[in-house]
């Protein structure tokens, strides 16, 4: 096995940049939920509220700290990387709910277009916390 300090992947999942990045919004707390313009986005078919960009062609560069022969009888060596990886190029594929996969929109402009409509009655304003 052939291990390289840089890959070309045919697609990754990269988590699309928000106002915030929560996982798991709370729901009494209205600033933990990823706001998209302004707007909170839930899924029509999870109704979960984060997204994801699908990019094609993508580099891969990832700083190897650390690699150990295999220990569980496998033939995958343990290896340890310093930080995130760094990314370059790539072609955006499409926007999709992060955590079923339904496709939201092509790109952004598209993804903004259907913000700022509402198309799909996807995006709704984020609730209100009360004290």
């Amino acid at each position: 096995m052939l291990l390289t300090s840089s890959s070309c992947l045919d697609l990754i999942r990269v988590v699309v940049i928000m106002e915030t990045n929560p996982i798991n919004p709370n729901p009494n707390d209205a600033g933990s939920y990823p706001l998209f313009l302004g707007k909170m986005f839930t899924c029509p078919e999870c109704e979960q509220h984060l997204l994801e960009e699908i990019l094609t062609g993508v580099t891969v560069r990832s700083c190897i700290t650390k690699l150990n022969k295999p220990t569980d009888g496998s033939s995958v060596p343990d290896v340890q990387y310093e930080n995130d990886p760094a990314m370059d190029d790539g072609e955006l594929s499409s926007i999709q709910c992060f955590n079923c996969g339904e496709q939201i929109a092509d790109d952004f402009d598209d993804l903004i277009e259907k913000i700022e409509t509402n198309e799909g009655n996807m995006w709704s304003d984020p609730p209100v916390t009360t004290p």
